[in-house]
């Protein structure tokens, strides 16, 4: 079986812990907390070799193990949870994936997708996939969208408390995005709700991130895109695109004063 090639690294958390590290030992560290990724607890000679020292403040955010080998607790444990998503991916693949709503009445697709959506039901046409050929419910594609960055971040299955209520939330966020985007087609909308849900699961507040759901994003939303219109200017990420610059992508893309 090929070696997991990622584990999540809370990027706040380690610049807060390497706060009084020199650039050359925060290098040390993130080289170290990827190879103990990689290949497993870290002998004390190698430790010695990309440190200098055992008296090294890097080496003091490791733990021996009863064998003499250096570990990151928190490496260790972010390892330990990848693992366990990786195998309940697998296991829902084996089963046939996603389990399907079954609040979904048969022959009804059309309807489904354009409830609450509003008065002119032609006006949706392209955004619920008449247009583009795609037949089926865009709500439940938005909440697995929503789903997919919720579990790829947190690493944990998101469970919907509600199907009624978490299909009320959808419904509210698409016609939030359609009235700012009308000419946006099917895929462009799901694309530009991907980005946006990945930001807010990602939020830096410790309370909404954990509790993050649609339902969440609908009664919270000022305060929601308030945060994430306000992210930090300095933490740029793997695309080289500041917080706050892609903080202004979903704003333009999707910002609104009310949630209704």
């Amino acid at each position: 079986m090929p070696k997991d090639p990622a584990v999540l690294l809370y990027t706040s958390d380690f610049l807060t812990g390497t706060a009084f590290f020199t650039d050359a030992e925060r290098g040390q560290y993130i080289r170290l907390l990827c190879e103990q990724h990689q290949i497993g607890h870290i002998p004390e000679n190698h430790m010695v070799t990309v440190c200098l020292s055992l008296a090294s403040p890097v080496v003091k955010k490791f733990t021996r193990d009863e064998n003499g080998f250096y570990f990151n607790a928190r490496m260790d444990e972010e390892i330990r949870k990848r693992l366990e998503f990786t195998e309940s991916r697998r296991k829902n693949g084996e089963k046939g994936g996603r389990p399907k709503d079954q609040n979904k009445p048969l022959g009804k697709p059309v309807a489904l997708a354009t409830e609450n959506l509003g008065d002119n039901e032609n006006d949706n046409e392209d955004l619920i996939g008449i247009k583009g050929g795609i037949r089926g419910d865009f709500i439940g594609k938005i909440i697995d969208v929503f789903a997919e960055e919720y579990e790829f971040i947190n690493q944990i299955q998101y469970a919907q408390m509600t199907k009624g209520k978490e299909r009320a939330a959808a419904g509210k966020i698409l016609k939030l995005h359609k009235n700012k985007n009308p000419n946006m087609t099917s895929d462009e909308t799901l694309e530009s709700l991907k980005l946006y849900f990945k930001r807010c699961v990602s939020i830096q507040d410790d309370w909404l991130r954990t509790n993050m759901s649609l339902s969440i994003i609908v009664s919270k939303f000022n305060e929601i895109n308030n945060k994430l219109k306000n992210g930090s200017k300095r933490t740029v990420n793997g695309n080289g695109v500041t917080d706050a610059e892609l903080a202004g992508i979903v704003a333009s893309k999707f910002a609104t004063d009310r949630p209704e």
